[in-house]
């Protein structure tokens, strides 16, 4: 089956500290090839032809992706008449393409979990909150949280700990989003989690997580229902040595000063702790919702002179392979439709004939390629830049712009 893409919508309650066991299931969802039905299915209970309707929506702020067709559906029952009284009973939804295969997606029950299950967590790490600007250890009181040697205060936004104020808003040029990363913990540090439960792990930029563990902290932007903490990576809101391992899986590109998260990374990690870390190289640009920085293997070992380096390896799921598809598949879709055929029907060889010596930069498959796909494909790109104010005779330096050109 063709490489599938999808996130669960975030449920929208009046109360966010209540649980949202009375909302369905809901989901998007986006593929390569077309979806002809859909069911859900639990231990008990089975759910067919669910009912999906097109996301043209979802299509243009995912159109960096290589996926063709995107849609949403939404179970008929809620979540309390899946669950049938099993807090951990799992829902999975079977999605079809024409024929019996069909793309198995696990629907996160943790979105409607007990407020218990957090304020186990937060028995665990409210110890360690430190304030992000002096570091000194915060107090908790009631539902914010306040720094006696600095003065700050943070609140609790009913489902996790805001230390993201709008200062760090602004500095780290964090903005609110759409897209949603729900990428599971990569199997290296699921191995540490489960094989090692009395230790306390943070996972800095979790994305959303269908699958929570008490035992591991998930620091995140985006204020998702499996979100303990909010804050930046750049200025981590724990104190010194707090965390037996210390989890940041492709999140280093999409930092605004990367060196400075890595050594946060390593202030917060104790003495004999194991950082897990990984970042891309070939990848194309993907927002969540910045993408600054790809970095080779010898440029990731660079952000932690402090660390004793124990490996660097390539796992299977990075192996080119993935690179080059996803180059692919999104040159593909930054094709006009009447061209892709036509850039589909190319073997290897003829693509690297005819382009590899850039004599050909005016075929149509290079000069119409979408300007947003252009950006984000580019094997590199060129800034020119004045600095503020009149220097010399130049007339325009004041007006210069600050920041590059939007690709959209």
């Amino acid at each position: 089956m063709e490489t599938f893409h999808y996130y669960i919508e975030t449920p929208h309650i009046a109360e966010p500290d209540k649980i949202a066991e009375h909302l369905p299931p809901s989901v998007f969802y986006a593929s390569m090839d077309p979806v002809t039905s859909i069911r859900l299915v639990t231990q008990d209970k089975t759910e067919d032809s669910v009912p999906f309707t097109a996301r043209p929506d979802v299509a243009e702020r995912q159109k960096h992706l290589p996926f063709r067709h995107h849609i949403s559906f939404k179970s008929g029952l809620s979540i309390r008449e899946w669950l049938s009284g099993k807090e951990n009973n799992e829902i999975e939804a079977h999605v079809f393409h024409g024929d019996t295969s069909f793309d198995r997606i696990q629907i996160p029950v943790c979105k409607y979990r007990y407020r218990e299950f957090k304020e186990k967590k937060f028995e665990k790490c409210v110890p360690l909150f430190g304030c992000p600007f002096c570091k000194g250890p915060v107090v908790r009181e009631g539902k914010t949280f306040s720094c006696p040697a600095c003065g700050k205060s943070y609140r609790f936004s009913g489902n996790s700990a805001d230390f993201l104020t709008d200062e760090l808003r602004s500095r780290f040029a964090i903005v609110d989003t759409k897209d949603v990363s729900d990428h599971p913990l990569e199997p290296f540090m699921l191995a540490a989690v489960e094989s090692e439960p009395d230790k306390l792990f943070l996972d800095v930029g979790a994305g959303f997580k269908y699958r929570c563990f008490e035992n591991v902290v998930n620091l995140e932007i985006v204020d998702y229902p499996s979100t303990d903490v909010l804050g930046v990576g750049e200025q981590l809101p724990f104190l010194n040595d707090s965390f037996d391992g210390v989890f940041s899986s492709v999140v280093l590109e999409h930092v605004k000063d990367p060196f400075a998260c890595a050594r946060e990374l390593s202030r917060v990690l104790r003495t004999g702790g194991e950082l897990l870390c990984s970042a891309p190289f070939l990848q194309p640009r993907h927002g969540y919702p910045n993408h600054y920085y790809n970095m080779t293997s010898e440029g990731l070992v660079n952000l932690f002179p402090e660390l004793d380096i124990k490996e660097v390896t390539v796992p299977p799921y990075l192996q080119p392979m993935g690179a080059i598809t996803w180059i692919l598949g999104g040159y593909v879709q930054g094709l006009p439709q009447e061209l892709r055929q036509e850039f589909l029907s190319m073997k290897v060889v003829d693509i690297i004939d005819k382009f590899s010596d850039l004599k050909s930069l005016d075929d149509p498959i290079i000069s119409r390629l979408s300007k947003g796909v252009r950006y984000g494909l580019a094997c590199g790109t060129i800034m020119r830049a004045v600095k503020p104010g009149r220097t010399g005779n130049d007339p325009h330096a004041e007006n210069a712009p600050r920041q590059a050109p939007s690709a959209a």
